[in-house]
């Protein structure tokens, strides 16, 4: 007999905003660059070690203001499109920019790794299909200015949630 995730975790839903979710990933990024890390409980799984830990290689971040500010950036647009929650995105920006830099010889994430993911990302978002739906939208709300929202959800074709979904990721980029 198998589980599910929520036969062991109960749903729950909280309200929590965008400047919430900024303050948490800054506060995340601090942590990160004072070297405090919360002390974890360590839970051993019963599966096979596929590398020797006299063989892993630490790859060290740089503490630097600007890197962590535009991967928090990227991570609250993550977020805004629900393609990942913010501090998942975080870690994900980071793990992708450690990555690079053991790929590439180094065992110190550098600018270039940031750039390499500035490349990157719109990919990421694409791949979703999240970027033509905002283009979409975007193209349609600026083409017509004067119609209800009504008018828009019909000529775009998608549900009205949808809509206004992009249209709030639009007004916090400054788009329209």
């Amino acid at each position: 007999m198998s589980s599910t995730f929520l036969d062991r975790v109960p749903p729950f839903k909280h309200s929590v905003t965008r400047e919430m979710k900024r303050k948490i990933l800054q506060l995340r990024a601090r942590r990160s660059k004072n070297g405090s890390r919360l002390r974890r409980s360590v839970i051993k799984l019963p599966l096979p070690e596929k590398i020797e830990d006299s063989r892993k290689v630490n790859v060290v971040f740089p503490r630097s203001k600007e890197m962590e500010d535009r991967i928090v950036e990227y991570a609250m647009e993550l977020d805004s499109y629900g393609v990942q929650s913010s501090a998942r995105a975080q870690d994900y920006v980071k793990t992708f920019m450690r990555a690079n830099a053991l790929l590439n010889g180094r065992i110190k994430v550098t600018k270039s790794d940031l750039y390499l993911y500035d490349l990157i990302h719109p990919m990421f978002l694409n791949s979703m299909g999240e970027m033509g739906m905002e283009n979409r939208i975007l193209n349609l709300l600026k083409t017509n200015p004067n119609a209800s929202g009504s008018e828009v959800i019909r000529k775009s074709g998608v549900v009205r949630g949808t809509f206004y979904k992009y249209k709030r990721i639009l007004r916090a980029k400054g788009a329209i």
